[in-house]
């Protein structure tokens, strides 16, 4: 049962990802371009790279401690789900600032209001961040984006 889980919660988070990548690769989802300018992107990173800085940190301990249950010789699954509740908590908050951010500094227009609604996965990652997951994407390991530890 605890393999399961772990192997259920791995599988769920890999599609998620791969998801999110294939999304960003594309440039916007449908080919079309990115969704907010440059000038709007940098705006919603200016606004909120304090505050992600310490949730990025705070949820890298909280995957490891999850990771660390998971792989405990005697877990049990609500050991494992209290440490996974804590993940979420994290990138909960984490898309919160960030859609706060997007609200208060991006002015959307009905067309991209229009793309966001075709291409759910895209809107979601234009409204609550891209790095949901513990640092940002690409990067060879160590720089917070390829899977090791971030760096100073």
């Amino acid at each position: 049962m605890k393999t399961r889980l772990l192997t259920y919660a791995l599988a769920a988070t890999g599609l998620l990802c791969g998801t999110f990548q294939a999304t960003a690769q594309q440039g916007g989802g449908a080919g079309r371009g990115p969704l907010l300018s440059q000038e709007d992107r940098t705006a919603v990173q200016e606004a909120t790279r304090e505050q992600l800085t310490k949730l990025r940190a705070d949820l890298q301990v909280a995957q490891t401690a999850a990771i660390e249950a998971a792989l405990s010789a005697d877990a049990k699954d609500e050991d494992i789900r209290a440490k996974l509740e804590a993940v979420s908590k994290i990138q909960n908050e984490i898309g919160l600032v960030y859609c706060k951010a997007v609200k208060k500094n991006v002015k959307l227009t009905d067309e991209q209001t229009s793309r966001m609604k075709e291409n759910p996965g895209f809107g979601y990652m234009t409204l609550f961040g891209p790095g949901g997951f513990g640092g940002r994407r690409g990067g060879p390991p160590g720089s917070n984006g390829g899977g090791g530890p971030s760096q100073p």
